[in-house]
């Protein structure tokens, strides 16, 4: 018997788009002659669409998108009660990036319901997505890492000045202001002065309430895949080669102005 895969994609994430383009290279990637793939649709409002059954490859995901009549609730109850094969082998493979995809939430659900699913559990997810939680974690076992420190937007509104004094004293120009909890470089900007640094700050509030500021590090930047639990491997180290000044939303995903290197 074949097994039934579910590929959560979409989601309320600002990495929504991103998220399609991974999907689609999922289903067109798994094998139909081992799974049963079964896209699930989720709208920038949350709410699940089960598409059915994908027999063949599909060039442009969004060609199978639907327009809901429900709410996030119900979707999940009625994706539950009428499209997951019950008493089948089952796995849900999740192809949301960011928010609620990326940062325990949706893993979160998945063990409640007792449900297998791909990709980290709960505890490193969350802490993966919080850039400052994984920091604080990497000092305190004395892993090297750049200077780095975080603000709250409360503390920011309270106290702009005190804000760019303590990156001024702490970290330098030039540095990296991001979102905590963002990935695929949305709202990350570099700042070389004050008048930037203000700018960077009042972008990197748009997408969460806690922010981090890194320092410059001039270096390559690698990307090494591990899968398994108790006994992971970990692939052939890659990287990007570009002539931005940093790896962002653009270069990754819209002017194809980088070039994939494997091995680094």
């Amino acid at each position: 018997m074949k097994t039934n895969v579910y590929i959560l994609y979409g989601g309320k994430s600002v990495e929504h788009e991103v998220s399609l383009k991974s999907a689609s290279a999922i289903l067109n990637a798994l094998d139909r002659n081992k799974f049963n793939v079964y896209p699930v649709y989720i709208t920038k409002e949350g709410i699940w669409c089960s598409l059915g059954l994908l027999e063949e490859k599909i060039k442009d995901i969004s060609q199978i998108q639907v327009k809901p009549t429900t709410t996030v609730a119900k979707s999940i109850g009625e994706f539950l009660a009428n499209d997951f094969k019950e008493g089948e082998e089952n796995i849900i493979f999740p192809a949301i990036h960011g928010i609620n995809g990326e940062d325990g939430t949706i893993q979160g659900l998945l063990e409640l319901i007792d449900v297998p699913y791909v990709g980290n559990e709960v505890l490193s997810s969350a802490i993966g997505m919080d850039k400052v939680i994984m920091r604080d974690i990497f000092a305190k076992h004395n892993i090297p890492q750049t200077k780095y420190t975080s603000f709250r937007f409360h503390s920011w509104k309270d106290n702009e000045e005190k804000c760019y004094k303590q990156v001024e004293e702490k970290i330098g120009y030039p540095c990296y202001i991001k979102p905590a909890n963002s990935g695929s470089s949305v709202g990350i900007s570099k700042a070389e002065n004050r008048k930037e640094l203000k700018n960077s700050f009042q972008e990197a509030f748009l997408y969460d309430c806690k922010i981090i500021v890194e320092k410059e590090v001039i270096g390559r930047e690698m990307q090494t895949s591990v899968i398994g639990n108790d006994y992971p491997k970990a692939s052939i180290s890659g990287e990007f080669i570009m002539e931005r000044p940093f790896f962002d939303y653009n270069a990754k995903y819209i002017d194809g102005s980088i070039t994939p290197v494997v091995p680094a």
